[in-house]
């Protein structure tokens, strides 16, 4: 697996099939979870930098994305791209003004804004925002991680089996530790965990 992914299991029937080889697994990039007010504190300023220079919100909200590349930021809204041609003008020129008016009252832990390829407006985040994620995961407790996303959903678990033939290598070794940690993490989601694993 890639660093920065995720493994996001097909759904099979009623539930999820998470066993290591399983077809149509898909690998979504993802990156350190910004605490959700950073994202809504972009977010809220995108909105307020475009009633501020005159351009209509788009009706689907502020989207923000994980750029591809890291050097462009950790957040991206193509918003600029969105509100354009409603606006009658180019998207760079809409990204241009919106970083301006972005730049003159930063979001919270946002130490930079800049403009990319044909519009996007890019956020890069201070290391503030990380102090803040500890301080709401220790507040938290063990309430960390829990969601009901998956209720009602069930996922199969199997990632490995014992080859008594065969030698130990770290392959195996770290499938099975991954093997006894990932039930866990899965029920904190909410579903029906089922396999070798559970």
């Amino acid at each position: 697996m890639l660093p920065g992914t995720r493994v996001l299991p097909r759904r099979v029937g009623g539930g999820y099939d998470a066993r290591a080889g399983a077809s149509d697994v898909l690998f979504l990039p993802i990156r350190p979870a910004s605490p959700s007010v950073t994202l809504d504190a972009i977010r809220s300023s995108v909105l307020a930098a475009l009633e501020t220079a005159g351009f209509p919100a788009p009706a689907s909200g502020v989207e923000l994305s994980a750029p591809k590349a890291r050097e462009h930021g950790d957040w991206s809204t193509n918003v600029a791209l969105q509100v354009a041609r409603p606006a009658g003008r180019r998207p760079r020129e809409v990204a241009e003004e919106l970083a301006e008016v972005l730049r003159a009252d930063l979001p919270p832990h946002v130490v930079r804004v800049e403009v990319a390829g044909p519009g996007f407006v890019n956020f890069h985040l201070g290391p503030g925002w990380l102090h803040d994620v500890l301080r709401a995961t220790v507040a938290a407790g063990g309430e960390v991680g829990r969601s009901n996303a998956l209720e009602g959903d069930r996922v199969n678990l199997e990632f490995v089996s014992a080859n008594p033939t065969g030698p130990l290598h770290a392959g195996g070794g770290g499938g099975s530790q991954s093997a006894t940690r990932s039930p866990t993490s899965w029920r904190r989601a909410g579903p029906r965990c089922t396999g070798s694993t559970t």
